[in-house]
Formats: structure tokens, C-alpha cells, sequence
């Protein structure tokens, strides 16, 4: 037992010696400096040097260290996990009493401001909502948070203010089985890019043609959106 205790004592003192020297040698000198950083020394023991090492190791086995930030998927496919407004379970469960009220309330509200835009003269008022990135890359999600069908969104996007709301998915599946090696988002970031966010520019495009062809875009983004849309 005194063995153990020796050992862990010397592991802890070991510890409290080398984490600075390590935080030390990979911070830059012009952060160091910095009378904030040097006078509280916060970055010391800050330990996120490990945590990066130890998600470089489990990241190819398909383990999140944190679970709750990130999900890993497959083929250095990264996902959201709970943290950010539980949208992973919110993806994986159909839409529940609570959830229908709010969809309502959503939606009586786009329509209020609807009316009320038109009333001063606005002659189209629409709502873009870019897909979450599991919607239209579902295949690489590990299997037990593939997202149910039909969703939340589902209900969503067929409330009462349907018609205002621009359901970009359609485009994005299209764009997608149209050109398969061009991703339309990150594979390790949230965010679609720039490819991906032209194709939801086209179909909010589109939206607002039906009922306002003579809408005319400035060219120069016009063009610069259009050339990376098949």
C-alpha cells in the first residue's frame, strides 16, 4: 500500500512539473507575454494538449472523448452531438406534444409578420432554413443516431406557414446525387460551404421567383453563385 501511495504521489509531483513545461514550450512567446496570460498563468495547466492527443487515438476507432460536443462518424465523418440544443436527439425522436406546440407558435408567428410585411408593401417575404448536415449526410452517422423519418423538421416544414418557409433539402439531395465528389458540407465542421450554400441560395432563388420573376440579383454575386451550380 505505502508502495501505491509513493507511486501516486510521485505521479501527481511528476505531473505538476511537465504539463507546465509542455504548455510552455507550445505556447507562443507573444501569448505568453501578455500580462493576463502571465500574471493569472491559467494556460500552466491546461490540460487540453491531452485531450487533443487522446482524441488523435480514439478518433480512428470511432470514439468521441466528448461525446456530448462531438459524435464521430464514419469516414472521418464528425457530427454535433447533445450540447448544441440537443439536436442530435432532437433528430432521432419524432416531434412530441411540446414540440408541435412550438412548431405552431412558430408558425403563426412567420405568418403575422407575413401579413404585416405584405401590408406595407413587401411582395414576398420568405424564410430559408439551411438543412442540419445529418439531413443530408445521413449515411455516414454511426447507426444508432441515424436521424426517424419523418422528423421534426418534417412537421415543421408542413405547418401553417408552409408556403413561406424555403425547404432547401430537396436541392441539397439533388445537388448531392448530381455530383457525388462534391461535398456540400465539412466533413469535420457543422457548416455546409460554400458549394453547399449556393445551392440553398438557388432554391431560395427559385422560391421567390414563383411569385416575383421580375426580381432581379445583383450579377456579380448572381454569377459567382451560379457557377458552382450544376
Amino acid at each position: 500500500v505505502k508502495q501505491r501511495i509513493k507511486i501516486f504521489i510521485f505521479a501527481v509531483l511528476f505531473s505538476l512539473l511537465v504539463v507546465p513545461v509542455i504548455n510552455i514550450a507550445s505556447t507562443p512567446f507573444e501569448v505568453i507575454k501578455t500580462t493576463k496570460n502571465w500574471k493569472k498563468r491559467t494556460f500552466l495547466y491546461n490540460l487540453d494538449f491531452a485531450s487533443r492527443w487522446l482524441a488523435m487515438v480514439m478518433l480512428p476507432l470511432g470514439i468521441s472523448v466528448d461525446p456530448k460536443q462531438v459524435v464521430v462518424g464514419t469516414h472521418g465523418w464528425l457530427y454535433y452531438g447533445d450540447f448544441y440544443d440537443k439536436s442530435l436527439s432532437a433528430a432521432r425522436l419524432p416531434a412530441n406534444l411540446e414540440d408541435k406546440k412550438t412548431i405552431e407558435q412558430i408558425s403563426s408567428a412567420m405568418v403575422a409578420w407575413d401579413a404585416y410585411l405584405k401590408s406595407k408593401g413587401v411582395k414576398e417575404f420568405k424564410v430559408l432554413i439551411g438543412p442540419d448536415k445529418h439531413n443530408v449526410y445521413p449515411e455516414y452517422l454511426p447507426r444508432w443516431a441515424k436521424p426517424v423519418l419523418p422528423s421534426i423538421t418534417d412537421d415543421f416544414y408542413n405547418g401553417a406557414a408552409s408556403d413561406i418557409y424555403v425547404d432547401a433539402r430537396g436541392s441539397m439531395q439533388s445537388a448531392k446525387a448530381a455530383h457525388p465528389n462534391t461535398l456540400l458540407y465539412y466533413k469535420t465542421d457543422s457548416h455546409w460551404n460554400f458549394y453547399g450554400a449556393s445551392v440553398a441560395f438557388h432554391a431560395l432563388g427559385n422560391a421567390l421567383a414563383k411569385n416575383a420573376p421580375e426580381l432581379n440579383w445583383p450579377k456579380n454575386i448572381l454569377n459567382e453563385v451560379m457557377e458552382t451550380i450544376p
